[in-house]
């Protein structure tokens, strides 16, 4: 295992690109068709972290389950907490009902962990109607949350049978080949269920698991080459993928990630840049801001009923990068600092028991969504035609206006052209969907 355990700048200057790469690409800035991959970037990173932690305390004889779960808990579920909270009452008020109902699914199974699986059922990432789901970018967070409540239970077989590191290192490979191929058989076969779900992902975690177990060491002038050939492979991705290029063509960034985070430390030039403070400070509050910039966009776009103007939505990037902060400061840290918590003995236990609640009321608003009971925010519907848009996966109707985003195209033009989807519930007036 690589010496160094200790807390690593270059590590989150990573994060940093990752996460602004995402932020620049879900803004639709041209010229980063691959931004999105910087999620697979975070996975890499994850297992790199979680690997060096784990075995750093393995070998210090202090690991333990409760500890490690309650670290997590407390790294995750505050910041996802508050933003459900904030996202649940939000959605009540300026969703569609069709639009509520998947996006109340989509929070029970953030709440429960498993949003990857509410996601694959409802409909694929690259759908059109992904523009006005909230909590889409979820998916992402269910496959890290999967990830640590399995992967300590393998390191810990490992090492309670006496598996040493060179061992450990080719049981991930195998495992992760096992992974690439059915990622690889999930884009012909399953493309929704090999981009959603855990199985057809963990090649890339244990990739970065197998980086944080590998001892390389070799000279400065090397260290130059593949930290530059590492953070290369990452850029040119970003340039040159297109918006569909999941399973195994992903390999080449999570190879450049996986690169950087091995040889790239402070005496290499990538490692130096990495390091760079601005960068670091953006890596610091990738979670939070990752976590806010999706749903920020998405409701103010339903809001607008149309996409705002690129300089607006970079606009509301940087916002998200305050959101992101306000989350680090003012939620993150006061519960994971281990001089002072907030909550000194707020465990797994206690994080668990408050996203039962958050599901619980999650749940009880689909509930009343699905017995009219919010009629009270829809004045100009009648239950009939409530009834039907719920059926009819409405996105443009909202408190009896019709939206013609970027058109002057009037209601009349629209139903002749569309009137497939403008029948009229019996005895009430005609809606678009």
């Amino acid at each position: 295992m690589q010496s160094h355990t200790g807390y690593r700048a270059e590590i989150d200057g990573l994060r940093a690109i990752a996460v602004l790469a995402i932020l620049l690409h879900h803004a639709g800035v041209a010229g980063l068709p691959g931004g999105y991959l910087g999620v697979d970037i975070f996975f890499v990173i994850s297992g790199y972290v979680i690997t060096r932690l784990i075995r750093a305390e393995m070998a210090a004889g202090t690991f333990t389950f409760t500890g490690f779960y309650r670290r997590r808990a407390r790294r995750i579920l505050p910041a996802l907490a508050v933003l459900l909270l904030v996202c649940v009452p939000l959605g009540w008020f300026l969703l569609s009902p069709r639009q509520l109902t998947e996006f109340l699914e989509t929070s029970i199974g953030a709440a429960l962990m498993v949003p990857n699986f509410v996601l694959w059922g409802q409909a694929g990432y690259f759908a059109q109607e992904s523009a006005t789901r909230p909590l889409l970018h979820l998916w992402s967070l269910g496959v890290e949350e999967q990830f640590y409540l399995l992967f300590p239970l393998l390191m810990w077989a490992f090492w309670r049978g006496g598996v040493g590191d060179r061992a450990t290192r080719w049981a991930l490979r195998g495992l992760g080949l096992v992974s690439l191929g059915l990622a690889a058989w999930a884009v012909v076969v399953a493309p929704s269920a090999g981009f959603f779900l855990l199985p057809s992902r963990i090649w890339e975690l244990t990739l970065g698991a197998g980086a944080a177990l590998t001892v390389w060491s070799p000279g400065l002038r090397a260290r130059q080459i593949w930290s530059l050939v590492g953070i290369a492979l990452i850029g040119v991705s970003f340039l040159i993928y297109g918006p569909r290029s999941p399973g195994p063509a992903t390999l080449p960034p999570v190879l450049g990630a996986a690169l950087c985070l091995m040889v790239a430390r402070g005496d290499t030039w990538v490692g130096r840049g990495l390091a760079w403070r601005p960068l670091v400070a953006v890596g610091l509050i990738s979670y939070g801001t990752y976590l806010w910039h999706w749903p920020l966009l998405v409701f103010v776009r339903i809001t607008l009923a149309e996409d705002p103007a690129l300089i607006w939505r970079l606009g509301l990037m940087v916002v998200a990068l305050g959101l992101g902060w306000a989350s680090w400061r003012f939620v993150e840290q006061p519960f994971r600092r281990s001089d002072r918590p907030l909550w000194p003995r707020a465990g797994a236990g206690t994080g668990l028991a408050t996203m039962a609640g958050i599901a619980l009321l999650a749940g009880a608003a689909l509930w009343a969504e699905g017995r009219g009971l919010r009629q009270m925010t829809w004045p100009g519907f009648q239950p009939d035609e409530l009834a039907a848009l719920n059926k009819r996966r409405a996105v443009l109707v909202r408190d009896g206006i019709c939206h013609f985003p970027d058109s002057t195209m009037d209601f009349a033009t629209f139903r002749a052209g569309w009137n497939c989807l403008g029948q009229p519930v019996d005895g009430a007036r005609p809606w678009p969907v």
